[in-house]
């Protein structure tokens, strides 16, 4: 059951002036029969912003989320593709859904 949510947007510009907006939410889930609660932090569209990556997950941990839920576009069109898959790799237990561009880049590459 969820009990309540926050909703940020996160707005950055990478060095080559792309804009990017990040989103996120915290949502409080009800477990195990109502007498547990559990904070679960929900991001998507981060586009390679490495920058605004790591400004949400200072949010979601000063809200100390326990979870992280990644819904996908992860890849993109950012300025730091290989710095943002890489802290993404560092999240524990993160559990991440493909996006559109990263289906796209697997097509690309199964293709050739």
């Amino acid at each position: 059951m969820l009990h309540r949510h926050q909703f940020h947007q996160l707005e950055s510009c990478g060095e080559r002036g792309v804009k990017i907006e990040i989103r996120s939410f915290i949502v409080k889930v009800k477990l195990w029969k109502g007498r547990c609660y559990m904070r679960v932090g929900v991001i998507s569209d981060i586009h390679n912003n490495v920058v605004a990556l790591n400004a949400v997950l200072e949010k979601l941990n000063a809200e100390n989320c326990e979870q992280i839920i990644c819904c996908g576009d992860i890849i993109g069109i950012g300025p730091y593709p290989e710095e943002t898959v890489q802290r993404i790799m560092q999240i524990p237990n993160i559990i991440a859904v493909r996006g559109n561009h990263e289906r796209y880049c697997y097509q690309v590459k199964v293709r050739q």
